[in-house]
């Protein structure tokens, strides 16, 4: 009876530990900064495809990436601050 006790102890402790929402929120943030990563990836290649036309203008189909690269950028912040313990 009292090992019951303790396994429901144990199962119940891991239980708690798998719904806290800070192991699960650095998830997040890498499928953010993936996100953010391609639309900077396609950012470039749009602004590639505006520069081989030879047309000045047509190089600002790119200007969206800045979108994704201060993205990375606040989010390479947070997992630092993350990992330091000030978050």
């Amino acid at each position: 009876m009292i090992t019951y006790f303790i396994l429901l102890f144990l199962f119940f402790s891991f239980f708690r530990r798998h719904q806290q929402p800070k192991p699960n929120s650095l998830c997040v943030v890498y499928v953010l900064a993936s996100v953010l990563g391609a639309i900077w990836v396609t950012s470039r290649l749009s602004y590639a495809w505006g520069y081989y036309t030879g047309d000045p203008a047509k190089r600002m189909n790119g200007a969206y990436g800045y979108i994704g690269y201060l993205g990375v950028i606040v989010l390479s912040i947070c997992v630092a601050l993350q990992l330091l313990g000030f978050y």
